[in-house]
């Protein structure tokens, strides 16, 4: 028996964590479908009425958003993932669906819009051109590899930027906020500019390790809009149309791009950087030399407290410019606070086992002696505010719905309030009661005072589209930060009178506005990240913040597009639809995915998934090459409970010259998976049982250590552990942790017992910090162990791969009794040269492996090698993400120099 069939049997009994697939939601939501000819949303009855509401919302703006390009649209799916703890939401084939995770506006990133309103504009900007894409030639990647064929060819045909960028564009003009509105959104790119450092076109697209660009989202929205205001509202349907005839060519959305416009891509992105230069006006600081962030400044009797990062560094604590600790914290989600040298923040946890579940946890750190306590489990918290007096602690909770909670410092819950009509994303203290940030039913957003004993939440200001954020409280006043005619500003609110002040009068940005006195300390957007800055409390009358905070800048009106507002908001609450029970099998055998050849000949081969991911097949039936038969295989994985079950089936008719005989194999196997996270530490952890029958028939040719008319039975027990530190931006290798892995395998023959056999095998990798920032040491440790009788069936190695060196690098693997193996690995960062070849290949970082490789196996002979490793981290054609590299090894025991040329899409040591 070749290797073709084992191998994929070892697959199967090995079940590395790697290809474990956690995304599931827990096996206790009921799960009903509201549908109709256009959509049908998947939801937990307990979100019934929010599931109401995104119908109507997807019914509201199916024909507005699709207006531009005027596309064939079919029924789309849509799954409400409702216990996750960090808004998000995504289109995706294989299966066609969206996906939402339900949440609320609790950062100001995403615009001011209500939450769901702006996932079913700008996810359905995605479904929309999903379905317009597939057209001329590149249809013919669904017709011949199914919804793969069609992911495929559309990330050949358009660039990333394109479809999040439209997708921004459409949330802005269709609404009265979005993005395009919003000069967060911006405020790195306008710095940039401001600082004569926008990146060029490769830079923007393969990224750079020298400082943090925009992502595509920001400049796909600049270029999208400008093309739409040069060229006219049909100029991307007619792009995208004209690259979708040439899918096969990665530069056909340039070229498309060049025959409809008359102009070359590049001069135009150029002219795009030109113009936002002219336009964005004003001075800013050049202060640091390496990118750095802040957030939340607060100043206390102690001292000013603020958290920085930079690209060599986590998220820490800072007071008066000493660091205090390092902390897991997402300060773009929820904000920390400060008081009597006690801080409180969120952290993000996982679920031990189901990928759609985690947490929003908060923790308690004492200042003084840097202890850290997490303090609730299982709960999902944003923006903390520490009671001034008590040890008590008031925070936004997201669970069947948005409200707010209070906690000891034991994590006791005291208190909970459901403010009637408003779903409140902010609050503070305001001595017994709170300021909060809320919205309304028409996803207006209100500033005003809640009242923790009734409840009753009380607006001071108008409702506002104005994306006001980041509240703290001095004395009777209220500070934020709010849209300011293109800019940041803080502004203040006194909490008396409803009267407003800005306080600021900054050139990008002034974010998290603390007060103290006759200070104010804020976040500063400058050339090369942010700053803290402090300066006098000079708060002039504002009047409101309602009327004319948008401006005419870039920031927020480069769509030259009037502000629309929905008609009739109430009724997209209010009206019904009728729900049904919705069953997990259905999609679960309708392929999404197929294909014709594949590795052992032609074939029918098809992937099916259903739409809650707890049910996954693979299957095929085809003719082998090489006078091989008929042969079939179906592998079944079933993740809706805790252990994930797997069940596959393989049947091969083999034949050479002078011989026929099959193959044929049953196995099933159970995993039991588990995560965890502790502080900047992830751990993942699988183990897995597997047991199947191999049968082989008579065979005339067979070798001594293959199966001829035998049975076999194979089982294997196999473990991963890891346990690694989160990687900073620049790191090549994680600076702490360890990966484990054992298996053993037992196949046990029929007929013969000394054919029978085993293998055992155990790699140990830790990893530690190198002498430099960046650098790092990998030290490797593997060994196995088999049956040392050549004539017992011989079982395919683990350390066997086509990118590694099972032995030390330089010598060929060879089936001995037992081997030991030590690798040491330096590997270090050279240059980020930010170096484009034309349009071929960008280069953005190299990088070096130093190694010494021991083996000693049980001939005996011990194999030696040294040597070196050079990488260059590419983007290819502008599309694809290669890692190309050189190795030279110098084998010890024979000195042989040796030379290696290779190339992987994400080279992992």
């Amino acid at each position: 028996m070749n290797k073709i069939i084992f191998l994929s049997l070892l697959t199967f009994l090995t079940f590395a964590h790697a290809q474990l697939d956690t995304m599931q939601d827990r096996p206790e939501l009921d799960w009903q479908k509201i549908e109709n000819k256009n959509f049908q949303v998947i939801f937990p009855s307990s979100n019934k009425a929010e599931a109401n509401y995104i119908m109507n919302l997807l019914n509201y703006y199916r024909d507005p958003v699709n207006e531009s390009y005027d596309a064939e649209l079919r029924s789309w799916p849509l799954v409400l993932r409702t216990e996750r703890a960090r808004p998000n939401g995504f289109v995706a084939l294989m299966p066609r669906r969206s996906e939402w995770f339900s949440h609320a506006a609790i950062t100001p990133l995403i615009s001011s819009l209500e939450w769901n309103q702006s996932l079913a504009i700008h996810e359905y900007r995605h479904m929309v051109q999903y379905d317009f894409l597939k057209r001329d030639n590149l249809q013919y990647g669904y017709y011949l590899f199914g919804e793969f064929g069609q992911a495929a060819l559309m990330a050949v045909t358009a660039p990333q930027w394109y479809f999040e960028g439209d997708a921004v564009w459409a949330e802005t003009v269709l609404s009265d906020a979005g993005r395009g509105r919003n000069p967060r959104f911006s405020a790195r790119l306008k710095a940039m500019a401001l600082n004569n450092q926008i990146p060029t076109y490769d830079e923007f697209l393969g990224r750079v390790y020298t400082t943090k660009i925009p992502n595509h989202y920001v400049f796909g929205y600049f270029l999208i809009t400008r093309a739409y205001n040069v060229y006219g509202k049909d100029v991307w349907k007619e792009i995208i149309s004209k690259a979708a005839r040439t899918p096969l060519n990665p530069y056909t959305f340039y070229n498309a791009f060049k025959y409809v416009t008359g102009k070359e891509f590049e001069d135009f992105f150029e002219e795009t950087s030109s113009e936002l230069k002219n336009r964005w006006k004003g001075e800013i600081s050049k202060e640091n030399e390496v990118y750095t962030q802040y957030e939340q400044p607060i100043k206390t009797q102690s001292g000013l407290y603020y958290l920085k990062k930079d690209l060599d560094s986590f998220w820490a604590i800072y007071k008066d410019e000493k660091k205090i600790s390092t902390l897991n914290v997402e300060p773009r989600f929820s904000k920390i606070d400060i008081k009597n040298d006690r801080l409180v923040y969120t952290q993000f946890l996982p679920h031990y086992r189901y990928g759609y579940k985690d947490y929003a946890d908060l923790f308690v750190m004492d200042l003084v002696t840097k202890s850290q306590k997490q303090i609730t489990k299982g709960r999902r918290l944003f923006h903390p505010s520490l009671h001034p007096h008590k040890n008590q602690i008031l925070a936004v909770e997201f669970a069947d719905n948005f409200k707010v909670s209070i906690f000891d410092f034991e994590g006791n819950k005291l208190q909970e309030l459901n403010p009637i009509d408003f779903t409140v994303t902010e609050a503070i203290w305001h001595g017994d009661h709170a300021i909060a940030i809320a919205f309304d039913k028409e996803g207006m957003k209100h500033i005003g005072e809640l009242d923790l004993i009734t409840g009753r939440f009380s607006p001071m200001q108008k409702a506002l589209r104005n994306n006001v954020y980041n509240l703290r409280l001095s004395k009777n006043r209220v500070y934020f930060e709010a849209d300011d005619d293109g800019i940041v500003n803080a502004f203040s609110m006194d909490t008396e009178t409803g009267e407003l002040y800005r306080c600021t009068n900054e050139t990008i940005a002034a974010f998290a506005p603390f007060a103290q006195n006759d200070s104010l300390y804020y976040v500063q957007e400058i050339g090369n990240g942010q700053r803290v800055n402090a300066t006098g409390l000079n708060c002039s009358p504002a009047g409101d913040l309602h009327t004319n905070y948008l401006g005419n800048s870039p920031s927020s009106d480069y769509h030259n597009a009037e502000m629309i507002k929905v008609e009739n908001f109430e009724k997209l609450h209010d009206s019904k639809h009728e729900s049904t029970q919705y069953n997990e099998l259905h999609g679960a055998f309708k392929p999404h995915s197929w294909n014709l050849i594949g590795g052992r000949g032609l074939q029918l081969g098809v992937t099916t998934q259903n739409y809650l991911n707890t049910i996954s097949a693979n299957a095929a039936i085809g003719e082998g090459v090489n006078k091989n038969g008929l042969f079939a295989n179906l592998s079944l994985n079933y993740k809706k409970y805790y252990p994930i079950l797997s069940l596959n089936m393989d049947y091969q008719e083999r034949a050479n010259d002078i011989d026929q005989w099959s193959e044929s194999f049953v196995g099933a196997g159970i995993t039991l998976p588990y995560t965890y996270r502790h502080g900047l530490f992830n751990s993942f952890s699988a183990f897995t049982v597997n047991a199947g029958n191999l049968e082989v028939s008579e065979r005339k040719t067979a070798r001594s250590y293959e199966l001829d008319d035998e049975g076999l039975l194979l089982s294997s027990m196999s473990f991963s552990t890891s346990f690694l530190k989160d990687r900073r931006f620049r790191e090549l290798l994680p600076s702490l942790g360890a990966n484990f892995q054992a298996q053993y395998v037992d196949a046990s023959a029929s007929e013969s017992d000394s054919f029978s056999s085993y293998l055992g095998f155990a790699k140990l990798s830790v990893f530690t910090p190198g002498v430099r920032v960046n650098h790092g040491f990998k030290i490797d440790l593997s060994s196995e162990y088999r049956q040392a009788d050549p004539f017992s069936y011989r079982i395919v190695s683990p350390a066997e791969s086509v990118n590694n060196y099972a032995f030390s690098r330089g010598y060929e693997f060879e089936y001995v009794s037992d081997w030991q193996k030590a690798s040491l690995n330096y590997m270090m960062p050279i240059a980020y040269p930010n170096y484009a070849f034309d349009r071929w290949v960008y280069v953005n970082r190299v990088y070096t492996n130093l190694y010494f490789d021991h083996t000693k196996t049980s001939n005996p002979q011990s194999l030696n090698s040294l040597g070196a490793e050079l990488f260059f981290e590419t983007l290819s054609l502008r599309k694809i993400p290669l890692t190309y590299g050189l190795r030279y090894i110098n084998t010890l025991e024979d000195n042989q120099n040796l030379f290696e040329f290779f190339f992987n899409l994400d080279l992992v040591y």
